[in-house]
């Protein structure tokens, strides 16, 4: 053993209680890179010139000694073992206390292992020289192993620094895919426009729609339309856009709230009934969001029947001007609206409610529309009205961009608990069939996702208080979940107060009444509950009073509190307007919308998108997280190398609510066996940069 690294060990054990005291940290690390819970490995976009791992509340000795050199071939650092300590008669004379770097080692020490006491990163491999021997690596090389990866990189991927093949199954850490995954990332092309410039009546030139948009290039014959009077006042301003090979059509809006318009949902429901103007509306998702920056926002899916033949460029003018405080006549630059005709149409819409500095509000509306038999038909058409639409895309107009890219390891699939919660009132029995539907339709869906999840069917009856059935409880088998569906259609009762039973449901089985559950139905305590109501009509209560008032306010918001802290939820209720149910559930939406969650009608056509919906927010819960929000389109997923599609029957998909992507089919990363190389996972984007609010 050298006199340096007898050194080594003597700094490492004789004073290494009064130096992790000083650090002020007790958790050990794991030497193999711990990725959190985001299973995130590194972010190659933001190099740390100074290693936050040294921060004096991020050092730990790592529980077990690192590996001996002579056990293994491919270990090359020094022997820091600890028995070795009193090998050595160099001693720390005057330890003070003193730590120069703040690394963690004090300085006395530094002086006989002979790094630098004022520098933390002695050899600059981007490594603390504590964290150097927290993974057997040596302080003063910069590569210990000698495989061309420095220390500080191979701790970041997840490898050995002390090994020249971690894993020691022939293939040389530096040849791994990992190390070159992130190296120049790889994003999909986009193209930036910002709104124009306008020359205001004070003849001053002004950016009155304040948007940045990025768009697959496929878009590329983006307009913007010249608007009389338009200002900063007003801020009204509008492009137009399309694909012509996909038919999608899509324009962009910018305008001050009306009067009425207190919030983002006001204007989702202004669109609604815009959609009147082109036809009947045959099926209706709608859902509350964030965005990327901090803005309250609001997205509605929609299937509309036009009342007589259309083009999708037709569609979409039609929509602008019937959601614009302005008409055509105020416009010019309008492109042709030729095209093929449809009368069946889908439409993803979202709006970004801003308020600036100066106390002034500010919407901007995206909307994109497609024949309904492509959007069906092609997964394209409905990724591409997706990242059109689902904010990640429109910016403030000083805004920049960057890519990225980040790496992770494979993680087990968060659990979450479906809780379902059927109205087994008589009134039911007209869509008690397409409530089992809805049922098998749902278990198939769930079972691609590859989730850790079980099932749980209630009643709305007053006196089950919520509760599952003891002989099903919380169950993973479709025999179970269609017995208990098919349990609470043959009941044929009365009251169906579904927001309080739920509620009582909830409190009971996550043990908050005081009581202990019973095991098998106890919400498992690391799951994401998922809350699924299905009735025809209002909850109980709520049918008897007006939602206008203040009473009911009180208690629609003491639900949302409630549900908000606990679960997210999905309503498929009743909907008179379309002529469905008894009475239209507003409670249940309210409740949804609030919490990350999404409605529908229980009479749409096709519930299809309502059952993914519900599946997919597990899928974000579960999935992998982003440091930051993509722009969704420009997203590039590798796993091992190889490319993967877009895809929610075999790939992944992007989700806005966590910024996450999850894997579905046989894409879904593995974890390792038996000290395998584990999958990694490279996401390349592109991301928004130096957001402010003015």
């Amino acid at each position: 053993m050298s006199n340096r690294t007898k050194l080594v060990s003597l700094a490492l054990t004789a004073s290494f209680a009064a130096t992790l005291a000083l650090s002020g940290c007790s958790d050990p690390i794991d030497p193999q890179g711990d990725t959190g819970d985001t299973g995130r490995l590194i972010d190659v976009s933001e190099p740390d010139a100074g290693d936050a791992a040294d921060a004096p509340s991020d050092t730990a000795p790592d529980a077990e000694p690192s590996p001996d050199a002579n056990s293994d071939a491919g270990d090359t650092a020094p022997d820091t073992s600890p028995s070795d300590a009193g090998a050595d008669a160099d001693t720390c004379d005057e330890d003070t206390g003193d730590d120069c770097d703040f690394d963690g080692i004090v300085d006395c020490q530094e002086e006989l292992i002979g790094t630098d006491p004022c520098n933390h990163d002695t050899d600059g491999d981007g490594l603390s020289d504590l964290h150097e021997f927290q993974h057997g690596a040596d302080p003063l090389v910069a590569d210990t192993d000698g495989d061309g990866i420095e220390d500080g990189q191979e701790v970041e991927f997840g490898l050995d620094p002390s090994r020249q093949d971690t894993y020691g199954d022939g293939l040389p850490d530096g040849d791994r895919w990992v190390v070159e995954a992130c190296r120049e990332p790889r994003t999909e092309a986009l193209t930036f426009y910002h709104s124009q410039l306008v020359t205001t009546p004070s003849n001053t030139q002004s950016n009155v729609g304040n948007w940045r948009i990025a768009l697959p290039t496929t878009f590329n014959n983006y307009t913007e339309l010249t608007i009389a009077g338009a200002d900063l006042t007003n801020r009204e301003a509008a492009a137009v856009y399309d694909d012509p090979a996909l038919e999608i059509a899509a324009f962009t809006l910018s305008h001050v709230p009306q009067g009425h318009q207190t919030g983002p949902g006001d204007v989702l429901a202004g669109l609604r009934a815009a959609l009147g103007a082109v036809g009947g509306i045959q099926q209706d998702l709608s859902y509350d969001l964030d965005t990327h920056d901090y803005r309250e926002a609001a997205r509605g899916n929609y299937w509309i029947r036009a009342t007589t033949p259309m083009s999708t460029k037709q569609v979409r003018d039609t929509l602008l001007f019937a959601m614009a405080p302005f008409d055509a006549d105020a416009t010019s630059g309008l492109p042709s609206t030729a095209g093929a005709v449809y009368s069946d149409f889908r439409i993803y819409v979202s709006t970004v409610w801003r308020e600036y500095g100066n106390g002034q509000k500010h919407l901007i509306t995206s909307l994109a529309v497609a024949p309904k038999q492509k959007f069906e038909n092609r997964d394209k058409v409905q990724f591409r009205m997706d990242d059109l639409t689902n904010t990640t895309n429109v910016a403030e107009a000083g805004d920049g961009d960057l890519s990225r890219c980040d790496l992770f390891g494979p993680k087990e699939p968060a659990p979450t608990d479906f809780y379902w919660v059927l109205d087994h009132s008589g009134s039911m029995n007209p869509v008690n069939n397409r409530m089992a539907m809805i049922a098998n339709q749902f278990f198939n869906e769930l079972l691609n996702a590859g989730l850790n999840y079980r099932l749980g069917v209630t009643t709305m009856q007053e006196a089950r208080h919520g509760r599952l059935r003891p002989t099903a409880g919380w169950h993973t088998d479709l025999n179970t979940f269609i017995g208990e569906v098919n349990w609470v259609i043959s009941l044929n009762g009365a009251w169906e107060g579904g927001l309080q039973v739920a509620r009582e449901g909830i409190e009971f089985m996550k043990g908050l009444t005081g009581l202990t559950p019973p095991q098998n139905e106890m919400i498992r305590p690391d799951a994401h509950l998922i809350t699924v109501w299905i009735s025809d009509e209002e909850s109980e209560w709520f049918q008897y009073q007006d939602m206008g008032e203040a009473t009911a306010q009180q208690k629609l918001g003491d639900h949302i509190d409630f549900y908000s802290t606990h679960t997210t939820s999905f309503a498929i209720v009743g909907n008179p307007a379309e002529s469905c149910g008894m009475s239209e559930g507003t409670a249940y939406k309210e409740v949804a919308r609030a919490t990350g969650g999404s409605f529908a009608s229980v009479c749409a056509r096709d519930l299809s998108e309502t059952i993914n919906e519900i599946i997919f927010a597990a899928s974000a819960q579960a999935g992998y997280r982003m440091p930051e929000t993509p722009i969704s389109s420009s997203l590039r997923v590798f796993l091992n190398g190889e490319w993967v599609p877009r895809s929610r029957e075999n790939g992944f998909d992007y989700f806005e609510s966590t910024d996450s992507i999850a894997f579905f089919g046989s894409y879904r990363p593995e974890l390792p066996d038996n000290g395998e190389a584990p999958d990694v996972i490279a996401i390349s984007y592109q991301t928004w940069q130096d957001r402010t609010k003015d």
